[in-house]
């Protein structure tokens, strides 16, 4: 684990930018203290005593301290946006209300549109944001929500999302549809039902986790952008920017200066 960016907001609270490398694992642990975290691209596996969770971009965790889990990280890393909070902190939320472990596969609308402040805040330091987007994110811990576990996904939808994990370079999603034998507006709505993120969506995150894999390794920017797939460099620089909030070019000079 790498951490890439750390802010202390209080002696209650901190934000951390961390990126997990391809493949790694951290086995079975517990925190000390309670953990929000905002997946912002790849992917992982986490393993609590009750059950297994496959997490996806976007994705949203409340973690009680003292959870024992442990984690394997998929094959493009995962780039992790956490709030760090002291249990004096959370007796502040509504009890009534007060959020469990889960992973949601979803996030609504608003923590959807500030998935790219995240970073921004947290970059340039700005305590005020930052502290707003803690507890905004967390009331959408504190009322049910869909968890990744809710539905039984058809077969062909799982192929389908393998496919899509496993190319090289962008599918066109009509055709990826015709080969499982389902109609594109069908293909489109199942995705978005089961996986609460519409399929272009979701390939535009596994573009960005294989540019950012690469520019972990050193790889030139315009070399990033053509082996994820983007048209060129600049199309990766504006995806970035409106997904994660930080151009490429600041994203690799903060990888650089943790593990250069």
């Amino acid at each position: 684990m790498t951490r890439l960016l750390q802010h202390t907001l209080s002696p209650q609270l901190k934000a951390t930018l961390s990126y997990y490398a391809p493949g790694s694992m951290m086995p079975a642990h517990r925190h000390d203290h309670a953990q929000l975290s905002v997946l912002l691209s790849g992917g992982l596996r986490e393993q609590t005593e009750q059950a297994a969770f496959d997490i996806a971009t976007p994705g949203l965790c409340f973690k009680p301290r003292h959870i024992l889990h442990s984690d394997q990280y998929g094959a493009q890393g995962a780039l992790i946006f956490s709030f760090t909070l002291s249990p004096e902190l959370l007796i502040q939320f509504d009890k009534m209300t007060a959020p469990r472990y889960q992973w949601q596969s979803r996030l609504n609308a608003g923590p959807r549109a500030r998935q790219a402040s995240y970073l921004q805040a947290l970059y340039q330091g700005q305590c005020d944001t930052l502290n707003d987007l803690f507890w905004d994110t967390l009331s959408e811990c504190g009322i049910p929500q869909h968890t990744v576990r809710e539905r039984q996904k058809p077969d062909w939808l799982v192929r389908a999302k393998k496919l899509l994990d496993e190319a090289e370079l962008p599918l066109s999603l009509s055709e990826l549809a015709t080969q499982q034998g389902v109609h594109p507006v069908y293909f489109s709505r199942a995705f978005k039902k089961y996986f609460h993120i519409s399929a272009s969506a979701y390939q535009q995150q596994l573009q960005l986790s294989k540019a950012m894999r690469s520019m972990t390794q050193g790889v030139p920017l315009s070399d990033c952008a053509f082996h994820a797939g983007f048209s060129d460099q600049s199309h990766m620089n504006r995806t970035m920017m409106s997904r994660i909030g930080l151009s490429p070019g600041k994203l690799q000079r903060l990888f650089h200066s943790k593990t250069g």
